[in-house]
């Protein structure tokens, strides 16, 4: 009823749009047919020909657990997709509902979690993300916790990392995202004595780890082989507001007209019905009579007196601005406040009712603060109010410290699905607490199932049709490309179209954009034809271009005047050609090292250091787009017989465009050595290293002592780097 009418179309639609979803598709078929951690998965089915593409993105065993049975009994990939998709909402609501039921002993309770917890508002902001909805292993581990502390059996240790381990496999996220969770579970529940139930849970979560260590390893020998990482203003960039809390999907009758407060990753919206429950309990709690001394008072008003202070200077900085006044200057409002939430803190913890809820383990109290923790979380490195920092150092800048955070966490908004799991907790214990007299558990019951429901109820949802295939491919083609490269859509259909033939697919669609499909992909669409001649070495190819995304015919001229490509035919709206294979060029061999002594470019010398030490991370760069005629000029010291040049290129991207490089013994009489495009160049050395690319140009055994790289031709848009520069002689 949710995603009404998904469910009379499944093998026809996929829900929201064409990207993600139709990427999730081509990636069960492909675990529905390759034996998952084999070479040949781990190479995957998309961004021919490099190898081990699978780790580029999220994998999707987890999911596949459902999606590849489904196929193996008939299903087509798309249908798999769909009904794993649906499958994802009840499975999450039953594995909330045990939560539940474990923590309350209440049916109705339990009922009312896995409603809160399954079809939760923030679920509909991530639609088209097939892994982040399959997130019913974080609350069964916890309903085990909870089980292996009240009864001390070992077997809750292992459903706990049995729970541990599917999550870990639908998404890692959530995984990793979870170990906060779990570090604040254990501190609040465990005691000394309590040592052995952590040893079962620290044994339980290492055999999970185990467990996934195949992928874990893959993922990480990968990710270092391309040099994968994320950017600090990417984790930034994809870190929640604090109005995201109010911010929800267009998607949603109710509370969609909140979307244009943020971006998509930016929607966190849990739904009014259940922070309202929890807002409910918490003040129920505090009205209570609470007998215990107040041992701490005198730390707990010094902090609020200092809190206050510093509230006032925080405040002075957002109405007056930046001032100094003797040794204190106040520049900006975050770093005060950030004072103001650590004392407030601090005095929080001193309170006698905070004491007395840790001194009895109060499960209301522990997923009340996992919440705002959590949620603080999300708030990435430098949390925000409406774009404007508020907070120095938060959580999550000192969770960044740790291996596992510092490198290939790219949106710390995920912690709100951990997060709204801690709070549909909360909200099942204060409705258990709040709604004590039996005779009206049902009328709250309905009454509140109804909100829930409201809370996160879709409206006209998307259900694009699923892409067509392409005709028939026969013969011995390796892979399948389609022109042109690089948009999201087409690119997502085009691996689709890919998997259904059984083949690889040029095209590619990730959570990071390799080297080499950057480069080929500015290559082609500058009609740059090396590049076509560097890719037909792995062939041989098949080319695929529709009518609508070339209405003037420039692709498919460009094609044919490619030596080595032939017409396959048309069929339908698709021009099909094959790219022959062709042998790659043969590299200079041999050669001695030569000791370069000055560079220098247009604009003066260059730092010689720089461009002789390998090391890409030190570069030569004019700012400036490249132009034609724009020069840098090596000289070795003495004349010699020059057996090759090399120019390292970093990642590739900035490539020339086309280059010349040109001898001279004295720097006024030139002798060109080499002209040409460099796309396809650029492109061999990236995938050899997708760190370093380095272009290896022979100089015909040219006499010389000066050696220069010319641009040839203009870029409007991207600027030349030079990491290193080699001479050999022979």
């Amino acid at each position: 009823m949710l995603t009404w009418p998904l469910s009379t179309h499944l093998a026809t639609v996929v829900p929201h749009d064409v990207g993600d979803p139709v990427m999730s598709v081509a990636t069960l078929r492909w675990n529905a047919h390759v034996t998952p951690l084999s070479a040949r998965w781990w190479d995957g089915f998309a961004f021919y020909p490099a190898a081990g593409t699978m780790a580029f993105s999220d994998h999707r065993l987890g999911p596949s657990l459902i999606a590849t049975p489904l196929q193996w009994v008939g299903a087509d990939a798309v249908t798999a997709y769909n009904l794993t998709l649906l499958a994802t909402f009840p499975l999450c609501a039953l594995a909330a509902c045990w939560l539940g039921f474990t923590v309350t002993r209440r049916s109705d309770a339990a009922f009312l979690c896995g409603l809160a917890y399954g079809f939760n508002p923030y679920r509909v902001a991530h639609l088209e993300h097939l892994e982040l909805l399959a997130a019913f292993g974080m609350p069964a581990a916890l309903a085990a916790l909870h089980l292996l502390v009240r009864t001390r059996r070992v077997a809750w240790a292992v459903v706990f990392g049995a729970a541990l381990l599917l999550q870990g496999l639908c998404t890692s996220y959530y995984a990793l995202f979870f170990l906060v969770l779990l570090a604040l579970w254990m501190i609040w529940f465990l005691r000394r004595e309590d040592y052995g139930v952590a040893i079962a849970i620290a044994i339980a979560a290492a055999c999970a780890l185990a467990a996934m260590a195949p992928i874990v390893v893959g993922y990480s020998r990968i990710h270092n082989t391309y040099g994968f990482a994320r950017r600090y203003s990417e984790i930034r960039d994809l870190s929640a507001d604090v109005t995201s809390i109010v911010t929800a999907s267009p998607l949603l009758r109710l509370w969609g007209w909140t979307s244009p407060l943020n971006t998509p990753e930016r929607q966190l919206f849990p739904g009014v019905t259940i922070a309202a429950l929890a807002v409910c309990g918490v003040i129920r709690s505090l009205r209570l009579r609470l007998d215990a001394p107040d041992r701490l008072r005198g730390i707990r008003i010094g902090c609020i007196v200092v809190a206050a202070a510093a509230a006032i200077v925080a405040a002075t900085a957002v109405w007056i601005g930046p001032w100094k006044a003797g040794p204190l200057s106040v520049r900006d409002a975050f770093k005060p406040f950030s004072v103001v939430v650590a004392l407030g803190t601090i005095a929080i913890l001193c309170h006698p009712r905070f004491i007395e809820a840790y001194r009895r383990r109060s499960e209301l109290a522990l997923y009340v603060i996992a919440t705002i923790v959590l949620f603080a979380c999300s708030l990435g490195p430098t949390p925000t109010f409406l774009g404007s920092q508020i907070i120095y150092r938060p959580p999550y800048w000192w969770l960044m410290d740790l291996p596992v955070f510092s490198g290939g966490v790219r949106a710390p908004a995920r912690f709100a699905m951990v997060a709204w799991l801690a709070l549909s907790a909360a909200a099942t214990i204060a409705y258990a607490r709040l709604q004590r007299t039996p005779s009206r558990r049902l009328g709250a019951v309905v009454a509140l199932s109804a909100a829930i429901l409201a809370d996160g109820w879709i409206h006209d949802l998307p259900l694009p049709a699923v892409p067509d295939s392409w005709p028939r491919l026969d013969g011995d083609i390796k892979a399948v490309m389609q022109l042109p490269l690089g948009d999201l859509y087409n690119d997502a259909a085009a691996m689709y179209r890919a998997t259904q033939q059984a083949s690889r697919s040029v095209n590619g669609l990730s959570g990071y954009d390799p080297q080499h499909y950057i480069v080929l992909r500015l290559a082609l669409n500058a009609r740059d034809p090396t590049a076509i001649e560097a890719l037909a070495e792995y062939g041989p190819l098949a080319v695929v271009v529709e009518e609508r995304e070339d209405r003037d015919g420039a692709i498919k001229r460009f094609l044919t005047s490619v030596p080595g490509v032939t017409t396959m035919g048309v069929v339908d709206r698709w021009t099909m050609f094959r790219i022959g294979r062709r042998n790659p060029p043969t590299t200079p061999n041999g050669g001695h090292s030569a000791a370069i002594v000055a560079v220098r470019s247009d604009a003066g010398p260059v730092d010689t250091a720089k461009l002789t030490d390998g090391n890409p991370d030190t570069f030569w760069l004019d700012p400036q787009p490249q132009f034609a005629g724009e020069t840098l000029q090596v000289d070795i010291g003495q004349p010699a017989r020059l057996a090759s040049t090399t120019m390292s290129l970093a990642h590739g991207e900035l490539y020339p465009r086309s280059l010349s490089v040109a001898t001279s013994p004295d720097g006024v009489v030139w002798t060109e050595a080499f002209s040409g495009l460099m796309g396809g160049e650029t492109f061999r050395a990236v995938l050899r290293n997708p760190q370093d690319a380095r272009v290896e140009i022979p100089l015909r055994s040219a006499v010389g002592r000066f050696v220069r790289f010319r641009v040839e031709q203009d870029d409007a848009r991207y600027p030349w780097v030079v990491t290193d520069v080699a001479v050999k002689r022979e």
